[in-house]
């Protein structure tokens, strides 16, 4: 009795481009490179939401090196969020007065500011009813809202403005 062949075939995972709120069709024909999480996020619960009285207080919990760490598919589908299309984190910073950002890629120490201008640009925080708001604006003239989301638990970063994306910080 012979055994069947097993043929395997390595499949290409991609995240194709949403188009949120435009009148462009889409173009799926090339495929974003999803970074997988190289760190795990806390156990939860991570407590109570966290209330910002100043703009201020925010920028001050929002600046620094943020690593990907999981997240919840609810717009692009269900499930678990493993990669972060972006790279491997993002990063806020404060120069000359103007509150940045840029995504990150490497790995540990390793962490590097992306250089292209989709993935790096300027942020407006906004607060609404104490929940914080970013308004990220690429350099090259896009422009996306996160909600800026922390935890009185945990340390961790959350944007759930479509599907939700963890960060914890880069130590």
């Amino acid at each position: 009795m012979k055994l069947p062949h097993l043929l395997l075939f390595a499949l290409a995972a991609c995240s194709p481009p949403v188009n949120i709120g435009s009148d462009e069709p889409a173009d799926y024909g090339e495929c974003e490179y999803v970074a997988r999480a190289l760190v795990e996020c806390p156990a939860m619960p991570w407590g109570a939401p966290r209330s910002f009285a100043t703009l201020e207080s925010l920028e001050q919990r929002l600046v620094g090196r943020w690593a990907f760490c999981g997240g919840e598919k609810r717009y692009t589908g269900r499930g678990p969020l493993l990669g972060f299309s972006h790279g491997t984190g993002v990063e806020f910073w404060s120069e000359a007065g103007q509150l940045h950002y840029a995504f990150l890629s490497g790995r540990g120490s390793g962490l590097a500011r992306t250089q292209d201008d989709a993935s790096a640009g300027t942020v407006r925080l906004l607060l609404d009813n104490g929940r914080g708001r970013a308004v990220l604006a690429s350099g090259d003239g896009q422009e996306v809202s996160w909600n800026v989301d922390f935890f009185e638990g945990q340390v961790v970063l959350q944007n759930g403005a479509f599907d939700v994306w963890n960060f914890v910080p880069v130590e």
